[in-house]
């Protein structure tokens, strides 16, 4: 946990750092600007171990508690925003799976004439509190965007981040991106965006080596290059579409890890009356594995991390300005931590939701 913690705190001290030191002229002519939400919620979840085979599944229930907090502050040439989230997750009778999650969030950028830069971080540390799959992760981006070009926007990144499980160090990787972002207005409320990026994947582990005549793991690194492709189209008007299709290919230099990956996302929120939003999410992915490999290698330990096909529908009422009741349900068949294998399960959410 000693290395989690320090990760958490390096990334703590560049958020403040960020927040507390900007030019003078932001300090000077701009306000924060604060906004903070808790939600407290019951749910139920029929397969809170994320078994594939439904005779082990095992259903339960717990409380949920989300913290969020939002701060930003700008002018015409400057903006700074933080964020941070917590989140408490008690198990009635499966205490081994309860949790606790801290993730904050950082950017800041500057305008010099018609060019925008900056950087942009976050991190994440997740806890179980009676098991033993504690993980930080984080990364950190510089980013420039140049002035319209026929009124498209470009954007291009480089990226540094990384994985840490404090008691499996074999699925810890280090990681570099470079990313293009291409947006337009294709009319009122409606915008396309194109994003192209490219990464490699230092992973902390050995290749795995399969033939028919030996199975090991000599003494060379994995290392994966991944491409990704995504268009996104966004509709902001009388209600809200955003729908997205990505093509990613994963190549790698262990045995069992390559893969190309079509994945469909759609999300809507539609305003039944002016104090009720009804929402939608969806994903839907077709993952193909090239190599012929029986499938007992894990891709990870954590099986939240991975969430490949999915319908959530929930509906929001606001009670009064800063109170809102929410109903939530949710049904996932993802891809387990064994490539190929999925699971199963169902979420019953009911809460309250408070801003202030």
């Amino acid at each position: 946990m000693k290395r989690s913690l320090r990760s958490l705190r390096i990334l703590q001290f560049l958020c403040v750092f960020i927040l507390i030191c900007p030019n003078a002229e932001a300090q000077n002519s701009g306000k924060w600007r604060i906004k903070n939400r808790l939600q407290a919620s019951y749910q139920f979840d029929d397969n809170i171990r994320e078994n594939t085979a439904d005779s082990l599944k095992k259903n339960d229930s717990s409380l949920r508690f989300l913290f969020h907090s939002r701060a930003s502050r700008s002018n015409s040439n400057t903006r700074l925003a933080f964020s941070y989230q917590g989140g408490l997750q008690s198990y009635f009778r499966h205490s081994i799976e309860n949790k606790l999650i801290n993730e904050i969030q950082f950017s800041g950028q500057y305008r010099l004439r018609k060019f925008v830069g900056g950087v942009r971080g976050n991190g994440r540390l997740k806890i179980y509190l009676n098991h033993s799959f504690d993980y930080s992760t984080g990364s950190f981006e510089l980013f420039l965007r140049l002035p319209p070009l026929a009124n498209f926007f470009n954007e291009f990144a480089i990226n540094t981040g990384g994985l840490e499980y404090q008691n499996f160090p074999g699925f810890n990787y280090s990681e570099k991106q470079v990313k293009w972002t291409i947006s337009k207005e294709l009319s009122s409320g409606l915008t396309g965006v194109l994003d192209l990026s490219g990464k490699s994947i230092d992973y902390h582990r050995n290749i795995i080596v399969t033939t028919e005549d030996s199975t090991g793991c000599p003494d060379i690194q994995q290392r994966d290059d991944n491409y990704k492709v995504q268009f996104k189209v966004n509709y902001t008007k009388s209600f809200l579409v955003n729908f997205s299709y990505s093509l990613q290919y994963n190549d790698s230099n262990s045995r069992g890890y390559k893969y190309t990956r079509h994945q469909f996302v759609l999300i809507i929120g539609i305003p039944l009356s002016n104090k009720t939003w009804l929402r939608g999410y969806a994903a839907a992915q077709i993952k193909i594995y090239p190599e012929e490999v029986l499938p007992i290698f894990p891709t990870d330990v954590d099986t939240e991390r991975e969430e490949s096909n999915f319908f959530v529908v929930d509906m929001s009422r606001d009670l009064n300005p800063s109170i809102s009741a929410l109903l939530r349900f949710a049904y996932y068949n993802n891809e387990s931590v064994i490539r190929s294998r999925f699971y199963r399960k169902a979420i019953l959410t009911a809460g309250f939701d408070f801003r202030f």
